[in-house]
């Protein structure tokens, strides 16, 4: 049976910015697209020059979804990339400790049969002349 991967509680909050960078992608992108089929001076147009002026850009919704997905995406891996790892190194830290472990088991289980092969061993009468 395979080990589960204890999950930690930064790595959750980590993937839920992504995600919010993704779900704001997805409005941006939607947003975007029912703008350019709306007639001119909407509330969608209104709403994107208000926006690009508070952040004085000049770019459609379509290209600020684009941004929002790849830095959601960027967080989301290297949060991934770096608990995977991080999780590889507590096992693999583990696999030695069990090995150690159980090397000097084996050694102990060595040394005792010795000593009781040397209690068994009864001693030896030798006459001189």
């Amino acid at each position: 049976m395979k080990a589960k991967r204890k999950i930690y509680k930064s790595e959750i909050v980590w993937i839920v910015i992504a995600s919010l960078f993704g779900i704001a992608a997805l409005f941006f992108g939607i947003i975007g697209i029912v703008e350019r089929y709306l007639p001119v001076n909407n509330w969608i147009s209104r709403f994107i020059t208000q926006y690009n002026n508070a952040f004085n850009s000049n770019l459609p919704f379509t290209v600020h979804a684009t941004i929002y997905l790849a830095i959601g995406l960027a967080i989301y891996l290297i949060s991934t990339l770096v608990y995977a790892n991080y999780s590889e190194t507590r096992f693999q830290k583990r696999q030695r400790r069990q090995a150690r472990r159980r090397m000097e088991e084996s050694i102990e289980l060595e040394a005792n049969s010795e000593e009781e092969t040397i209690e068994e061993a009864k001693p030896i009468d030798i006459e001189f002349n």
